[in-house]
């Protein structure tokens, strides 16, 4: 299975500066716990994969890179000590079926859920109630033709350190 796993703002954005616009702690353990291999042993050949770009890469902090208890492939013409790399999505896709078996998440950037929207079985969504001035990092428009929930969650609150309260719900 191939997934899309991206949360974003109602103006689409998903990055800022490098960075993503807001911190929402329900979205990373969402995240965290969907894309892991939970309970399976990591040396068996059925391991879950994230595909990011290089700019997602650098955007992680040194402490979780590479993103533990998961396979990590970076999307890039350079090399990345100890990371598998490819030049190309289709590359690594086909990389990570052969090699691991387990279920793939392709996890941004743009350009990644772009060309991914070509690959994905589903999209795992978290849909936030803000819109992000000057961002430079969108998800694409989704073909409602093509793409609809099978599942849209209730609407939950953060109270967020910068924000009166943030609103989002995750869309499956």
């Amino acid at each position: 299975m191939i997934s899309l796993i991206v949360a974003y703002s109602n103006n689409r954005a998903i990055g800022k500066d490098g960075k993503i616009p807001w911190h929402l702690p329900e979205d990373l353990h969402r995240f965290s716990t969907l894309t892991k291999w939970l309970g399976r042993d990591s040396s068996s050949n059925n391991q879950n994969t994230v595909i990011m770009g290089r700019r997602t890469w650098e955007s992680l902090p040194e402490k979780v890179r590479p993103l533990p208890d998961r396979n990590n492939i970076v999307i890039t013409s350079k090399q990345i000590d100890g990371i598998q790399t490819f030049p190309l999505l289709e590359k690594a896709i086909m990389f990570a079926t052969l090699k691991f078996g387990g279920n793939i998440f392709l996890i941004g950037g743009q350009r990644i859920y772009e060309e991914g929207m070509n690959y994905a079985d589903q999209i795992l969504a978290t849909e936030i109630d803000l819109f992000v001035e000057d961002a430079d990092a969108f998800f694409p428009m989704i073909d409602n033709d093509e793409w609809f929930p099978a599942w849209k969650g209730s609407v939950h609150h953060y109270g967020h350190p910068d924000l009166t309260l943030l609103n989002y719900r995750f869309v499956d």
